[in-house]
């Protein structure tokens, strides 16, 4: 009986193995090696001193920002890492 189970077992790795290493084709290879041109779309960003104000905008009133966090429970370590954090 522990014959017939150290068998089965061996096998079941060993078929286990073969599925892991078996290669099969890849249909999604790539047609060239070299990257494409880069579009309007693509491109980086206009670094900010050269963006124009839109017209309308000032800067009068302060913008406020608000964080969600964890101060209490399981996640407090959490919590608290990130007010530490964002004031960055």
């Amino acid at each position: 009986m522990k014959r017939r189970i150290a068998f089965l077992t061996i096998l079941m790795v060993l078929f286990g193995l073969l599925a892991a290493c078996g290669g099969g084709q890849t249909t999604n290879t790539p047609a060239s090696t070299t990257a494409p041109a880069p579009t309007a779309e693509t491109a980086a960003p206009a670094p900010v001193e050269e963006t124009p104000m839109a017209e309308g905008v000032s800067c009068a009133e302060p913008v406020k920002v608000g964080l969600i966090t964890d101060e209490t429970g399981a996640l407090a370590i959490y919590g608290a890492h990130i007010l530490r954090g964002f004031p960055l």
